[in-house]
C-alpha cells in the first residue's frame, strides 16, 4: 500500500481539502545547539529547531504536509519530534532501538479544548512542558476489549531555556481561537507578530 497515498486521503478527510494559504512566518531565533545534559537526552526534552527546514523536508521526504500547508514551529528532542502548522499538531515518535519504526500523530486545532504551559521550577527543574487537551477521548481497539484513553490529554517537555514558552502561550492561544472561529477546511495564517516570537 502507498502510505504516502494514504496520509494525503486522511489528510483531506480530516483537515478539509488543501486550501490553506501561504504563510512563511518571520524568522525564529531557534536553538541550534546539541543536547546540553545527559538529564535532557534521556528526557527527551525537545528544543526548537528550524521550522523552515522541517517544512521543507515534510514537503518532500516523508511528503506529510499539504501542498498549502506549512510548519510555523518546530521542536525536536534525541529522536522524536512536535510541529505546529496552521491546520494541526505533529507528534513524531520514532520507536524501537532502530528508529526504523515512527509514528506521526496530527491532532487537528479544531479538537483542541485547553491547553497550557509550564516553565521549569528550581535549579533541579530541567524542563518546562507543554500540555494541549483534545476531544479525542478514546482509541478503538480490536475485538471485545473496551477502548482505552486516546489522546485527551497530550504533554511535550521542552528543555528549559531552549524554548520561548510565551510564544508557544501566544502561538496556541492565536491558533486555537482562530480553529474555533473557523472550520476545518479554512485555516488561517497566523499574523506574523505571533509567528514571530519575542526575540
Amino acid at each position: 500500500a502507498d502510505l504516502m497515498a494514504v496520509n494525503r486521503f486522511m489528510s483531506n478527510m480530516v483537515l478539509g481539502n488543501d486550501s490553506v494559504e501561504t504563510f512563511a512566518p518571520p524568522a525564529r531565533s531557534a536553538s541550534n545547539s546539541s543536547v546540553t545534559s545527559l538529564f535532557e537526552w534521556f528526557g527527551d526534552d525537545r528544543r526548537e529547531i528550524d521550522a523552515k527546514e522541517l517544512d521543507e523536508r515534510w514537503h518532500t521526504s516523508p511528503a506529510i504536509l499539504q501542498s498549502g500547508e506549512h510548519v510555523e514551529m518546530a521542536f525536536k528532542g534525541r529522536r522524536d519530534m512536535t510541529a505546529f502548522t496552521p491546520k494541526r499538531l505533529i507528534i513524531v515518535d520514532v520507536q524501537g532501538l532502530t528508529g526504523k519504526r515512527v509514528k506521526y500523530i496530527s491532532v487537528p486545532w479544531t479538537t483542541v479544548t485547553a491547553f497550557g504551559v509550564r516553565s521549569a521550577g528550581s535549579f533541579m527543574d530541567k524542563d518546562s512542558e507543554m500540555v494541549v487537551y483534545t476531544d479525542i477521548m478514546n482509541e478503538p481497539q480490536n475485538g471485545d476489549q473496551p477502548p482505552q484513553p486516546g489522546m485527551a490529554m497530550l504533554e511535550q517537555d521542552f528543555s528549559k531555556d531552549k524554548v520561548d514558552l510565551i510564544a508557544i502561550h501566544s502561538y496556541l492561544s492565536a491558533r486555537c481561537i482562530r480553529a474555533g472561529q473557523h472550520s476545518a477546511t479554512v485555516a488561517a495564517p497566523m499574523p506574523a507578530e505571533i509567528a514571530a516570537g519575542s526575540t
